[in-house]
């Protein structure tokens, strides 16, 4: 790295570091300064030579909508809403959060309501956002005109914990009910949180660094603790605090109190809690290391461990384990692809299942592993080519072979510099 981009990466973490983020902006903005550098050359040289180049784009038109998620639009795409049996279609209600209806332009058409009139329990399943919309098979939980979701997650009672930004705001992190009103608004000043794959507890910081509190789906506080870190984990009654700045990973039973100190750098544990993955810098700050470490001994050796160019060459970060435990979930980058790449790794060997070249690398924003493993929910960069500044967004299921499926339409973005996608799946 230049000397620049090792300023630059200092002032973006430092900046990161106070807010949230499914991935490494600073890696991601040095790449998109080097792609910027090259497209400026290039156009220099053309310019010189008074030709002009024009590039079709050719995108990709998806089939219809498939497994669990209703199709969606945004205010930009025209489309009728699909007819049924009887010939006509019997939109679903869309729901606010504040007490007074925001008047917004619907983003996504409604389901025919079932029979009961019951709407649909939200699951990581059947649940994404759209712009500054959640949709729920369909049926459009409408937020704020213009929040702009970080991310999210479902909780077990169909309400959900939601980090977002509202114009020049700080971020926010609240706890909505199934119906998307604000029950607790737990940050107001960043900070991060973690859910438990079950949705039943939220681990979170009150503020950047501050206390962390664990909460239940209805918003009640059930535990407190300051001074151990960020929350980077919740299996049961276990919360796992650390982080990058922190000098040791803590366990915490929120129920007991009982504490236990385990490796620095943990970012993710197996549901058993009989392993660890952790994410740690090396020296330049710029190549990573991933390991696995084993809880259940009081030295806690390595079962496995790959660092540098050599053993980690496209910088590997986990974040969680599957629900089984075979695999590791998390983001890789190749200098020249885009922000963030979806990677799901084989625990027992360190094999990555999902490939991708710097060439062809599979660029997206969210995603999430099936409970099954078998395939990932992906909000995706489908521009032509993700290895320039992305323009369209989709989202999809695909396996790991990365056969994939279109569940919602092909979208452009409307961010200029291509940083927030259309599409956020649930975690």
């Amino acid at each position: 790295m230049t000397p620049n981009e090792l300023d630059l990466r200092q002032t973006l973490q430092e900046d990161a570091s106070r807010i949230d983020a499914t991935g490494d902006f600073a890696t991601a903005a040095i790449g998109l300064e080097r792609r910027r550098t090259r497209r400026r050359t290039t156009l220099t040289a053309a310019a010189a030579a008074l030709a002009a180049v024009v590039v079709p784009f050719l995108f990709w038109s998806p089939n219809g909508p498939t497994g669990g998620l209703a199709p969606a639009t945004s205010p930009s795409a025209s489309v009728s809403p699909t007819p049924s049996a009887t010939g006509s279609a019997t939109p679903t209600p869309s729901m606010t959060r504040s007490a007074d209806p925001v008047p917004t332009t619907p983003t996504a058409p409604t389901t025919e309501a079932p029979s009961t009139n019951v709407p649909v329990t939200a699951t990581a399943q059947n649940t994404y956002a759209l712009d500054d919309t959640i949709v729920v098979e369909g049926r459009v939980i409408t937020l704020d005109r213009g929040t702009v979701v970080n991310r999210f997650s479902v909780l077990s009672n169909g309400g959900f914990v939601l980090e977002s930004q509202l114009g020049s705001k700080p971020t926010e992190l609240e706890i909505l009910s199934p119906a998307g009103r604000t029950i607790t608004t737990v940050s107001r000043q960043g900070g991060s949180y973690v859910a438990s794959r079950d949705g039943s507890i939220v681990v979170a910081e009150t503020r950047f660094e501050g206390p962390v509190v664990v909460l239940s789906p209805d918003g009640t506080e059930l535990a407190r603790r300051s001074g151990a870190g960020s929350p980077v984990a919740v299996v049961g009654e276990y919360v796992y605090l650390g982080g990058q700045s922190a000098e040791h990973t803590t366990e915490w039973n929120y129920l007991t109190g009982e504490t236990r100190k385990l490796p620095r750098y943990i970012t993710a544990v197996s549901t058993d809690r009989r392993v660890a993955a952790l994410d740690r810098p090396l020296n330049d700050g710029y190549d990573t290391c991933w390991a696995v470490v084993d809880l259940t001994q009081a030295s806690f050796p390595m079962v496995r461990e790959h660092c540098g160019r050599q053993g980690n060459p496209q910088i590997f970060r986990p974040r969680e384990f599957s629900a089984d435990g075979t695999y590791l979930v998390g983001e890789k980058y190749i200098d020249g692809g885009y922000w963030f790449i979806p990677a799901v790794y084989r625990v027992s060997d360190g094999t990555d299942m999902l490939g991708g070249t710097p060439e062809k690398p599979i660029a997206g924003w969210s995603w999430r592993l099936d409970d099954d493993g078998t395939s990932i929910v992906i909000s995706r960069d489908t521009a032509p080519d993700v290895t320039v500044d992305p323009a369209m967004n989709t989202l999809q299921r695909c396996t790991l072979a990365m056969a994939c499926t279109t569940l919602q339409q092909e979208l452009p973005l409307t961010d200029s510099l291509g940083m927030q996608p259309r599409y956020i799946v649930p975690r």
